[in-house]
């Protein structure tokens, strides 16, 4: 297939004739962009987690992905293929949905992600995204054709005229937050988390999720230990598989509870040979004007645990993390 990079602000557009099977019977998704000039992408985990990828296969199939897989190896090794072989995750979710089917492929991809798949013979596009919906992607369907992006800015320009706000999305943010669905913009959407949007005519759409918490599965041990060691080895392998890097990685260090305690965990995979970062720095903000929102005696704790200093930013020295006078 044939690999390329794409701005995270690109709008792409799928017209409604396509859907209805005009223009070729199979090829790239028509409007997508095109891959840079001839410069394929380096497949090292870290040329690729700062873009999406365009994928597009000679038989038409094409994936847009805008993500990272935490779970790359074992997708790895169930296609068939080594930890050492050169794929990007794009690469790899490209060769699960085509081997499984896209519905049986997402629920099997643990990170953080969104992905817009077509399907040439179908003639579908499915928009989807991870199940805590940490990357966004939205659409809109107009009369003439769709339009889906990662960044809402670029799709209300693509989009054009005016649109008037979402009373119900404002609504929500002073209750229990907004429909998972919703934009600030009526007209434009947002694929909820852990669910998959299939646009199959131009028009008509089903939202389905493709995940769900799984329920009624009890965990019985004899002792209270061995809870709490199943707790941490769940705690040590989701830090582990996110420190998957070439170079250094970076975590917020506030010293509460949760971050305080990824920061060791993480220095633990580190100094363990576990995983594959060189090391962990971290960034922790200072509120010197206000004391007793600060928490620097309790991240001090842990700066001399693990022997390194934390990077400080303090609100006085950089304006813009300060709340605005009309907050």
């Amino acid at each position: 297939s044939t690999t390329g990079m794409s701005d995270r602000s690109t709008v792409w557009t799928l017209t409604h004739e396509r859907f209805h099977g005009g223009g070729q019977p199979a090829g790239p998704c028509p409007l997508l962009p095109k891959p840079p000039n001839g410069s394929p992408l380096d497949p090292r985990r870290a040329e690729i987690r700062w873009a999406p990828e365009t994928l597009m296969a000679p038989d038409g199939y094409t994936l847009l992905w805008d993500g990272r897989l935490d779970n790359r190896d074992d997708l790895r090794l169930e296609l068939g293929d080594t930890p050492d072989s050169p794929a990007s995750d794009g690469q790899l979710v490209m060769a699960l949905s085509r081997r499984q089917g896209l519905a049986r492929a997402l629920p099997r991809l643990v990170g953080d992600w969104a992905l817009a798949f077509w399907d040439p013979r179908a003639r579908r596009l499915s928009l989807a995204r991870d199940y805590a919906g940490v990357r966004p992607l939205y659409y809109h369907v107009g009369p003439k054709a769709c339009f889906w992006s990662f960044d809402l800015e670029a799709l209300l320009s693509a989009v054009g005229g005016p649109r008037a706000l979402d009373r119900g999305y404002v609504a929500g943010l002073f209750f229990l937050g907004p429909d998972p669905s919703a934009t600030p913009y009526e007209g434009l959407e947002n694929v909820p988390p852990a669910h998959v949007v299939t646009i199959g005519d131009g028009s008509v759409r089903r939202e389905e999720p493709f995940w769900t918490p799984p329920r009624g599965r009890r965990i019985g041990y004899r002792h209270d230990g061995e809870y709490e060691e199943h707790l941490r080895a769940l705690c040590r392998e989701a830090v582990r598989c996110r420190l998957d890097t070439k170079g250094p990685a970076w975590a917020f260090l506030s010293g509460g509870l949760d971050s305080s305690s990824i920061v060791c965990l993480a220095d633990d995979a580190i100094a363990s040979g576990a995983a594959a970062a060189e090391a962990l720095h971290t960034i922790t903000y200072v509120f010197d004007p206000s004391p007793t929102s600060g928490e620097r005696r309790f991240s001090s704790e842990v700066e001399r645990r693990r022997g390194r200093a934390s990077h400080y930013l303090d609100t006085a020295d950089h304006p813009y993390l300060r709340a605005r006078p009309d907050d």
